[in-house]
């Protein structure tokens, strides 16, 4: 029977590490068969009770590095996602709460952690290539879903030196919703001459653990701000969905189009009659003026008849507008235009997020509905 082992020693104490052994040093046969493998911890000495946890055994130098450049997203099947924690804290993959089909990272900072327990993107191996910074693209975005607002969250990106290194702090704003934190390095100490090669993320910065979990995604490059029209084929943009009463949204290919992506909102069996899906990160209002109160939405739906109701808010959500326009087609794409002046719209108000409501009024019922290009509609012609 043919054999290989190699030896590699642990280097860190109550943290994840990724242990390699090249059986290459070993002189391995290569013109063996090898049908199993074998672990033994604290090889040669006698079992003292310690427990070890181990996973993701891979094959490869490189198998169990994660997504290797940016956006990092946590759902690519082929990606061994492994975290380089540190400090006590904590971090592997999870079921998003508010949308079952969408995988995050949840980090745990343990009770006791210390200040500056964080998590090294991608597991301290660096990203396949530098972060491409650019003069006015200085800006990270991830999207944080907290259990309290005003926690700290520092992002750092360090080069191959750690000494060079750039970090900005920003607070949530929200508890248990996700939302999107942007940080921009430039206010950091970014220059975007050097060449950054790995990014870390702390939650609750500057305190000691208290064993809560966070929930992190999404991990992308470039200007949040998102502008009409709304088409989801944008690579520079982080497109702000956030769901409620149990409806859940994701970005897919389009299945008439392979070429185009949309926005699926699964109206989930039992959903509030109320469950929507707001468009919020617009980098000003939306443009509103005399004779220009409309707005189209291209929505590919399972039946015909089925009530959409469509509202623009300003800042202060007491002040909004809305209508309600019925589907005429089923399994076929049409453009639904919603006149806003119809549903109290003043256009003196700075309106800046935009909330769509499928089958708005009944509970629901599982279906999915798909919708594109948000935008202000034409003005009517006199």
């Amino acid at each position: 029977i043919a054999a290989a082992e190699v030896l590699a020693n642990t280097t860190v104490a109550n943290e994840w590490e990724t242990l390699t052994f090249d059986f290459s040093t070993v002189g391995i046969n290569l013109a063996e068969t090898y049908v199993r493998a074998i672990i033994f911890f604290d090889f040669g000495q006698i079992g003292d009770g310690a427990t070890y946890l181990w996973d993701d055994v891979a094959f490869g130098a490189d198998a169990s590095v994660p997504e290797k450049v940016l956006p990092v997203t946590f759902d690519d099947p082929d990606a061994e996602y492994v975290f380089g924690d540190f400090g006590n804290a904590f971090t592997g993959l999870a079921a998003d709460p508010t949308n079952p089909n969408n995988t995050v990272a949840s980090t745990v900072k343990s009770e006791g952690a210390e200040t500056f327990a964080g998590t090294v993107i991608p597991d301290g191996n660096g990203f396949a290539s530098p972060i491409p910074f650019a003069e006015g693209d200085t800006t990270i975005n991830v999207r944080v879903y907290s259990p309290a607002a005003g926690i700290p969250v520092l992002f750092k990106v360090e080069t191959e030196d750690p000494n060079i290194f750039a970090e900005v702090t920003v607070n949530t704003t929200v508890a248990d919703e996700w939302e999107t934190l942007s940080f921009d390095l430039a206010t950091g100490g970014l220059d975007v001459s050097q060449t950054y090669v790995q990014a870390i993320i702390f939650f609750d910065f500057g305190q000691v653990g208290d064993g809560s979990t966070y929930l992190w995604d999404d991990v992308t490059l470039g200007p949040l701000t998102v502008k009409l029209p709304v088409t989801f084929d944008d690579p520079n943009v982080a497109y702000t969905l956030f769901d409620f009463g149990n409806a859940f949204t994701d970005l897919i290919v389009d299945p008439t189009d392979a070429g185009n992506t949309v926005a699926s909102t699964l109206k989930s069996n039992g959903a509030e009659t109320f469950a929507g899906t707001v468009v919020a990160g617009f980098g000003s209002p939306l443009p509103f003026q005399a004779g220009q109160t409309s707005m189209s939405v291209r929505v590919y739906s399972p039946a015909a008849g089925i009530p959409v109701l469509f509202k623009v808010e300003a800042a202060d959500p007491n002040i909004f507008a809305e209508v309600t326009a019925s589907t005429t087609v089923a399994n076929a794409w049409e453009t639904m235009t919603f006149d806003l002046a119809d549903g109290g719209l003043d256009v003196s108000q700075a309106y800046i997020q935009a909330i769509i409501f499928f089958d708005f009024g009944q509970v629901g019922n599982g279906a999915t509905y798909l919708w594109d290009d948000v935008a202000i509609a034409a003005p009517a012609a006199p």
